[in-house]
């Protein structure tokens, strides 16, 4: 039987379903009985809850939910207290949850494996079960492993202030903790330890992340990168980016998108389409999820953002119908997820124009047009179209623009490029 904890905060919605899609792919690949315990809060709706009980079910595995609120009041307040910073921080104070284990998980369970949410297991979790964690509490995987270069990782206070060697400092994702040796004083000792360090250095960035590298450093076993391979690496290696390994990916910062061109983007949607989260819809999904951030990105990037606000409205209020070359037909069903009723014009024919607004002005109903075509094609279209009226990212859009747009997201929501 093997053990695997989640932390979950979902205030804007929408983050529930990167968890239901990490725990179906470790689902699949596993050999053992896995129990995941899932430490969340009460900003997460009950219906969420109640899918990733569904892929649960559906693979004969076992879950266990823990609300925090209810079950760590006093010491939630008294985290608050300590680093009040949290309330303003970027990564919330979910960032800090990961601390609570030992304290809310039942004392029968000796060693946990801990796991972001935006993680893809394509190897069987026993591997990692049965790492001998020799006698030290905690096992993770240095950042350096994954090719992070020296000068940013001495921009981290516990390497900056020579606690931790930049060779050591390890990533927060994956975690493997021995629980036994970790309450061995005291269940609370990991929070206090972690805590006090943060109100001393109140200039850390990873809050939780520094803390255990300050409190566990020379105190933990290095596992393989294999067992916490950050995406964004992966693609840059000649060797890596077109292969998927047996491997846990890690899909830190903006390293997901639609561009279903990249292998690791098709890994993580391969897995999401099988959950309960997904569906046909998962456009409106996204646009409800987002609505929060509109105006802080809005702020900080401008016009770029501004299309996109206007685009998931529109995607969400208007049909839609498409305009493509023959052989992007297959790229555009994978980006947007046609349906059997929507069409799809050719970009080549002589008559594309007419057809198209024939088509979009003979119901009562708004279009949408997205356009997925080589770039002088586009501008033709897209010059006829403003001839007749039709404004660009309102009426019609360029699907390539979408793919190459970067939307960075609050950590707490899973960093992740909408289009």
């Amino acid at each position: 039987m093997i053990h695997v904890c989640y932390t979950l905060r979902d205030e804007h919605g929408g983050y529930t379903k990167f968890v239901g899609t990490s725990m179906l792919s470790m689902f699949e690949n596993a050999s053992d009985l896995v129990v995941v315990h899932v430490i969340y809060d009460s900003t997460v709706p009950r219906n969420e809850l109640r899918k990733l009980f569904e892929i649960t079910k559906a693979h004969r595995q076992k879950i266990g939910f823990y609300n925090i609120d209810e079950l760590a009041p006093d010491l939630l307040r008294a985290a608050r207290q300590a680093y009040p910073k949290i309330e303003k921080h970027w990564a919330s104070i979910a960032a800090l949850y990961r601390l609570f284990i030992p304290i809310i998980l039942p004392r029968e369970i000796q060693k946990v494996i801990y796991i972001d949410a935006d993680t893809i297991v394509t190897l069987d979790i026993n591997e990692l079960w049965n790492v001998n964690l020799n006698g030290k509490p905690l096992a993770a995987i240095p950042e350096s492993q994954n090719g992070i270069e020296q000068d940013h990782l001495e921009q981290f206070v516990p390497v900056k202030i020579g606690r931790v060697k930049w060779t050591d400092y390890f990533n927060g994702g994956l975690l493997f903790f021995d629980l036994k040796l970790l309450r061995a004083r005291s269940d609370k000792d990991l929070l206090t330890y972690c805590l006090r360090f943060l109100q001393q250095n109140p200039s850390c960035t990873h809050l939780d992340q520094d803390a255990l590298n300050a409190v566990f450093a020379n105190q933990y076993v290095q596992l393989p990168v294999r067992f916490n391979r950050f995406v964004s690496r992966a693609r840059e290696s000649q060797f890596d980016r077109q292969s998927i390994k047996r491997e846990i990916y890690h899909y830190i910062t903006t390293t997901l998108a639609m561009d279903l061109n990249d292998v690791y983007n098709r890994l993580w949607f391969s897995y999401f389409v099988k959950t309960p989260f997904y569906s046909m819809d998962c456009f409106s999904r996204i646009a409800k999820s987002y609505e929060d951030y509109t105006n802080y990105l809005l702020r900080v990037f401008g016009s770029k953002m501004e299309m996109v606000r206007r685009l998931l409205v529109l995607m969400t209020s208007r049909k839609r119908c498409f305009i493509s070359e023959k052989n992007r037909i297959d790229s555009l069903k994978k980006f947007l997820h046609l349906k059997s009723s929507e069409t799809v014009f050719n970009a080549l024919s002589p008559n594309v124009i007419n057809a198209v607004i024939s088509k979009t002005r003979s119901e009562n109903q708004k279009y949408v047009i997205f356009i997925m075509t080589r770039a002088e094609v586009y501008f033709a279209i897209r010059h006829r179209f403003l001839a007749v009226g039709l404004k660009e990212n309102i009426d019609f859009v360029n699907c390539n623009d979408l793919i190459r747009l970067k939307v960075p997201v609050h950590h707490s929501h899973f960093a992740v490029q909408l289009m």
